[in-house]
């Protein structure tokens, strides 16, 4: 299970990390790019919610690594579910944009609030923490394993036994 877990969550940083330089390199802001980014995020956000619910019924409510474990996931969903707002407030942003332009015929457009490039680094600068606080959780996964491992009782050891 540990294993699977700590697959997860490198699957999860690097997805992270690829989104993170994607909106970083983008030349090109067409709306279903856009779109496309949006739902990436979700995704990832899927993911990390789907890893804590395999990992809640296991944790005992007392377990502080077990909770803190919970916790971080928690965060790692909560950071990419914000950098999806972010894209999707840019979504939204970069539509207005294109209808004043569009009624304006040629006239200058001023739009108040945010423009879709600061959603955009917002969004990217989230995703940049998630590869961090993924290698937060996998630590807490492999101590709390580590500990777990040494609970168990060792079999007694005999130099004629294997």
């Amino acid at each position: 299970m540990a294993d699977d877990t700590l697959h997860a969550l490198k699957a999860i940083a690097e997805d992270a990390v690829t989104l993170h330089q994607a909106l970083r390199k983008a030349t090109d802001r067409t709306l279903l790019a856009q779109v496309v980014h949006i739902t990436t995020a979700h995704h990832l956000a899927d993911r990390a919610l789907a890893l804590a619910l395999r990992l809640t019924p296991q944790a005992a409510p007392t377990a502080s690594a077990s909770l803190k474990l919970v916790s971080d996931l928690a965060l790692v969903a909560r950071t990419v579910q914000e950098a999806g707002t972010q894209l999707t407030a840019a979504l939204g942003r970069e539509s207005e944009y294109r209808l004043a332009a569009a009624a304006a015929n040629g006239s200058p457009v001023v739009v108040v609030g945010p423009s879709p490039q600061q959603h955009l680094r917002a969004a990217a600068d989230l995703l940049k923490r998630v590869p961090e606080l993924c290698s937060s959780a996998r630590d807490r996964l492999t101590t709390a394993e580590g500990r777990r491992d040494a609970n168990r009782p060792q079999r007694a050891s005999h130099p004629l036994l294997p």
